[in-house]
């Protein structure tokens, strides 16, 4: 009798044993995963927009110029992330004053050939799924006060969007690119004309020649800043891209 109560006794302390490890062991896991998603550095990122210049308006100045214009003076609402209209984000450039200047849309547009009876006939290209789809319309609706302006905005899946930007099928698309580390270099490869990361087919010589020195020359701090700032001035300047927002994931 007694060594069946023994028994009874140690078989019960045993299924407890195995229930207090497997509860302890799962929530080492647990922990051990929310310390590692702690440790984990936040990616920068940077939301824009591509233009595609192998289109015969986008391809303008005039028109990119525009269309950053109307965009920079309605400041486009995302909650998620701080307006930007920068190629780089805030905590990465080397100068942070804006050099944009007021411009008159109608004239810009009116310098590349459009015209009430030549309007300029636009396509913008993002996700069907928030927020991409709310700024999408919201972009749409900015550029859509043009008169001179004639937009078309699309909205597909993620994979189908990905798809249409590797095609170079679109004029307008939603994009974004994130870097681990704070080196600006990360986020200006994108533009040299021959790397894998340039979707849409942007081309100047010059900023190829610059991103070239910064990976092939040891420069000084102070000579790789004022190379970045160059590159950066020259991006502006032919409006790359139309950046939007920077943010934190």
């Amino acid at each position: 009798m007694a060594y069946s109560l023994f028994q009874s006794q140690a078989v019960k302390f045993a299924k407890n044993l195995a229930i207090f490890t497997a509860c302890f062991c799962f929530f080492l896991s647990a922990n051990a995963k929310t310390v590692e998603k702690a440790a984990s550095p936040a990616k920068l990122c940077t939301y824009f927009y591509d233009f595609n210049f192998h289109d015969p308006q986008l391809k303008k100045p005039e028109v990119r110029r525009a269309i950053k214009a109307m965009i920079f003076s309605n400041r486009i609402k995302y909650e998620n992330g701080e307006t930007n209209h920068h190629i780089l984000s805030k905590s990465l450039q080397v100068e942070t004053e804006s050099h944009w200047s007021p411009l008159v849309v109608e004239q810009l547009l009116a310098q590349s050939g459009v015209s009430p009876k030549s309007p300029l006939q636009l396509k913008i290209l993002f996700e069907n799924q928030k927020p991409h789809n709310v700024i999408g319309r919201q972009i749409s609706r900015v550029l859509a006060q043009s008169d001179l302006i004639r937009v078309n905005p699309q909205t597909v899946k993620k994979s189908e969007l990905i798809a249409q930007r590797n095609n170079g099928n679109y004029q307008l698309i939603r994009n974004e690119q994130c870097i681990d580390k704070p080196d600006p270099t990360l986020f200006l490869w994108r533009f040299y004309s021959k790397s894998t990361e340039n979707k849409n087919g942007y081309v100047n010589p010059e900023v190829d020649k610059l991103l070239s020195k910064l990976q092939q020359q040891k420069l000084s701090k102070s000579k790789r800043q004022a190379v970045i700032q160059q590159i950066v001035e020259l991006l502006e300047q032919d409006v790359a891209i139309l950046p939007l927002y920077e943010f934190s994931k």
